[in-house]
């Protein structure tokens, strides 16, 4: 897993945001409750719209992953975490990596939506195969990049039903 801090010059993150905050009334969205598959909403009450971003900033996202990700394709939708929306635990396997972009100028700890996986990287399963999973916790911050190019389990904990906004991010997979 890849954390990266800044990743959008800041005149293209505002330009996201805007168009991002221009569809929230818009007849764009589709839900997890339809597009998911039943095991990612697995003990998930709430639901995740989500609508696809335009071709310039895809193409303008994509120039700035280059240098972290090999890919042919990209794919990018803007996402909306309404309360009591989440994502089970799952691995990216079917692509080569996928990534989360968040949006939010500000988040609470305490709202929930935290992203947690299952790291690989602190296991050594050469010295004992009964140790316990080790796993790590993200808190959303703006502008920040977590990219998944190993295909580690990962989830998204439930956004509390008092935060005091939806979590937004752009979804992001390569292909």
């Amino acid at each position: 897993m890849k954390i990266i801090k800044n990743f959008l010059p800041k005149q293209l993150l505002d330009a996201c945001v805007d168009d991002f905050r221009s569809k929230l009334n818009t007849d764009c969205w589709s839900s997890s409750n339809f597009a998911w598959k039943p095991f990612l909403r697995q003990g998930i009450h709430g639901s995740t719209i989500a609508t696809d971003i335009p071709k310039v900033f895809s193409d303008e996202i994509s120039t700035h992953l280059k240098p972290h990700a090999e890919f042919k394709e990209l794919t990018c939708r803007y996402n909306v975490w309404q309360p009591g929306a989440g994502i089970g635990i799952h691995s990216d396997t079917h692509h080569l990596f996928g990534a989360t972009l968040y949006l939010n100028e500000h988040w609470h700890p305490n709202a929930g939506g935290w992203f947690v996986w299952m790291d690989h990287a602190d296991l050594n399963l050469d010295e004992d195969s009964n140790q316990p999973d080790v796993y790590r916790a993200v808190l959303p911050e703006q502008n920040m990049l977590v990219l998944n190019d190993c295909s580690e389990s990962h989830l998204v904990t439930t956004v509390g039903h008092d935060a005091p906004e939806h979590r937004y991010t752009i979804q992001i997979w390569g292909d």
